[in-house]
């Protein structure tokens, strides 16, 4: 052969393959009535032992309508580490499906309000309409573990909640 003039880094992995990415809305499914497994599932078939990587939720993909089994995409993961919001049947999601083969293992990595989860206009008595603050509004319960200290601290005038690694609570206000 002759030179490398680089077209082989372009190539793809194996004859006829696509190596492109796509991204297809889809509802996350309601529960088989026949109960035969849940649509959000955290253990195998014998349902006790955990998913080996993570989480499955079953997904119909738009406007295929086709069935598929999806990781999820979080902001946390790690060694012991994770992050987690229940999922409702209905919820759009936006799904990653590799090389465009729902076979590839498809990943949700978004989700969108729709008419079932409507997006709130008001929060905490603010119109979220004039587009000058950022929210969460959560409907499940919150629970943030740490194995180290946590604080919320305001940067302008310096007041804070904390907890410290032995698990003493400081309240301090702005002005020392």
């Amino acid at each position: 052969m002759g030179q490398n003039d680089g077209r082989d880094l372009l190539a793809d992995p194996y004859p006829g393959a696509d190596t492109r990415s796509w991204g297809l809305w889809g509802t996350v499914d309601a529960d088989p009535t026949d109960a035969t497994r849940a649509s959000v599932r955290f253990f195998g078939e014998d349902g006790t032992t955990p998913l080996p990587d993570g989480y499955l939720v079953d997904v119909t993909l738009h406007p295929t309508n086709i069935n598929v089994q999806c990781r999820v995409v979080v902001p946390i993961a790690g060694l012991g580490e994770a992050s987690y919001e229940p999922f409702n049947p209905g919820d759009l999601v936006y799904v990653m499906v590799p090389e465009g083969d729902e076979r590839a293992g498809c990943a949700i990595v978004g989700r969108a309000n729709n008419e079932l989860d409507a997006f709130p206009t008001t929060v905490a008595g603010f119109d979220v309409t004039q587009n000058n603050f950022g929210f969460q509004r959560l409907r499940a319960p919150r629970v943030i573990e740490t194995a180290s200290g946590y604080l919320i601290r305001s940067s302008v005038t310096g007041a804070h909640l904390g907890i410290d690694q032995s698990g003493g609570v400081t309240i301090g206000a702005g002005d020392g």
